[in-house]
């Protein structure tokens, strides 16, 4: 008998999820795998139908990137842990942990002046905290920065680009009138 299998994949780092349905997730994964330019790793997998990967794609909509890729916010994240806690599908042991945490303490942050900045927190789940230790400087300091509080030093810019290996260069959004 073929065993039919609803699975999540999310890209390393905390990336965008997959939902999708095999009746080969090992096969599947291994062909994704192959042609995706970035590490997967499966969060979560279970029994299921199509109807049941469609149950999710619905439920999803709002935060769908494109076609079956989900952005990893909080509401996608508690309904996958649901869905797994509930017994309808279950998760690797070496992932639960991790998914529970980041839904406990992610919250997604928001800034209209640095929307890059914000984007690579929320996609890899960095608290302030974590990143202000890894950048040498206070958490505080990247909250009022993001908040509009204050500007960011030359010293402030140059160490948050060190953290996140060269992906944030802390400079705020254009603004249209050419004014800043």
């Amino acid at each position: 008998m073929t065993r039919h299998t609803v699975y999540f994949l999310q890209l390393e780092g905390g990336g965008p999820i997959k939902v999708g349905y095999s009746q080969n997730p090992k096969m599947r994964m291994a062909n994704l795998k192959h042609s995706c330019p970035y590490p997967l790793h499966f969060i979560g997998l279970g029994n299921g139908k199509r109807s049941d990967e469609k149950r999710f794609h619905d439920a999803l909509h709002n935060h769908c990137i494109h076609g079956e890729w989900y952005r990893p916010d909080s509401p996608v994240l508690q309904m996958i842990n649901d869905a797994l806690k509930n017994g309808a599908l279950r998760f690797p042991k070496t992932t639960i942990k991790g998914l529970d945490k980041n839904i406990r303490r992610h919250k997604p942050y928001k800034s209209d002046e640095y929307p890059a900045f914000v984007n690579y927190l929320n996609l890899r789940k960095i608290t302030l905290r974590q990143l202000g230790r890894k950048a040498g400087i206070s958490h505080m300091t990247i909250r009022n920065i993001l908040a509009g509080n204050s500007k960011p030093s030359l010293d402030t810019v140059e160490a948050i680009y060190r953290a996140t290996a060269g992906k944030v260069w802390l400079a705020p959004k254009p603004k249209l009138d050419g004014k800043q």
